[in-house]
């Protein structure tokens, strides 16, 4: 069995005529996580003031000693138990991200043109299918973004509701969410019909400590305008005589990029399916990951075959071997392989990816 990994770096690296070396469209690219609270989201902070007392703790200072993103939400999120506020603040987070993210991926997707490396790679895999019909193949992801979707018309396979990722021979793992999925909130809020998407944003926003938030995923498909997951009760027309059904109210389904991530935010069935998988994987190819998900790892390092062939891809052969070194030291074991640069340089005509696949 196939699978392969994908994390911030396959994203960051998902056109080949603009690869990250290039320094071209650097504004438009899906960031990398220390760039997620660049001055160039500004816009969008000012849509969720509730997040801006801990901006600027969340911005480098250009200095080699300042802290990453995930150790100072990671230090935000263990205050929250003795402070409230900061409940407030990280659910002002998970709605700030999944908008930076939804309007960088429509600019990425006009430079694009959807001729991404997800597209390319897709149809390497498919010929690697077309070799292996009865094995499935596993798609795990930790991006927030839906570049991976966009691309699975490749191998004709559509995510319209959330058993579908999982329902093909192609199933995919998103093991941080998604930017296009939110979870029912069971709380009301009084008045929502005379309230405007933001509005019922900001509600649940300063109500994070009290949510009830289920289990039960969705997809939108609604481009976001201010709080893209508010799903609004549709308006009755003069004629209609039956009281429609009101979509349910969604929350954000993502994880907030903290160091210590103890659980995916993905449903049970999806994240149950991809360790089902684990020990059969006999090719892994891990693309952009930077292989510190500790809960992964050692699923990873407890599940797979000692002779699971495993090509390691990140941005330089250099830091490849790196990322090899670390998964080892994670108690995984296997035949490891390493490309000489990034994803756009591996799946090349001849890149390590074909040469991989093609054994």
């Amino acid at each position: 069995m196939l699978m392969v990994v994908f994390g911030a770096g396959a994203s960051y690296d998902s056109f080949s005529d603009y690869p990250p070396e290039t320094g071209a469209e650097m504004d438009r690219r899906p960031p990398l996580a220390n760039q997620l609270f660049e001055l160039r989201f500004a816009n969008t902070i000012e849509q969720f003031p509730q997040c801006q007392p801990i901006i600027r703790h969340l911005r480098q200072q250009g200095s080699d000693l300042a802290p990453n993103v995930e150790q100072v939400l990671q230090k935000f999120q263990d205050q929250a138990g003795r402070d409230p506020e900061r409940y407030i603040q990280l659910a002002a987070i998970r709605y700030y991200l999944q908008t930076i993210l939804w309007n960088c991926q429509t600019q990425w997707r006009q430079v694009t043109h959807g001729a991404t490396n997800y597209a390319t790679i897709l149809d390497q895999i498919r010929r690697y299918h077309q070799r292996h019909q009865n094995e499935r193949i596993c798609l795990a992801t930790f991006n927030y973004d839906t570049l991976l979707e966009e691309a699975l018309h490749v191998v004709r396979v559509k995510t319209k509701v959330i058993s579908d990722y999982i329902a093909s021979d192609y199933q995919i793992i998103k093991l941080h969410g998604s930017i296009n999925w939110g979870r029912e909130v069971n709380n009301d809020i009084p008045d929502i019909e005379k309230l405007s998407e933001m509005q019922v944003a900001s509600e649940l926003i300063d109500n994070a400590a009290e949510l009830k938030i289920s289990d039960s995923y969705h997809i939108t498909s609604n481009p976001p305008r201010q709080a893209p997951f508010v799903n609004r009760p549709p308006r009755l027309g003069i004629q209609k005589a039956i009281q429609p059904i009101r979509p349910p109210l969604l929350f954000p389904a993502l994880t907030i990029p903290v160091e210590n991530k103890s659980e995916y935010e993905c449903p049970k069935e999806h994240s149950q399916t991809m360790e089902r998988n684990l020990p059969r994987v006999t090719d892994l190819m891990i693309i952009g990951w930077r292989a510190s998900e500790k809960p992964f790892l050692k699923s990873l390092g407890s599940s797979l075959e000692r002779d699971t062939r495993i090509l390691v891809i990140s941005s330089s052969r250099e830091k490849a071997i790196g990322l090899v070194g670390k998964m080892k030291d994670a108690g995984i074991t296997g035949n490891f392989s390493t490309a000489n640069g990034g994803f756009s340089n591996s799946t090349r005509i001849g890149g390590e990816v074909e040469s991989f696949l093609e054994v």
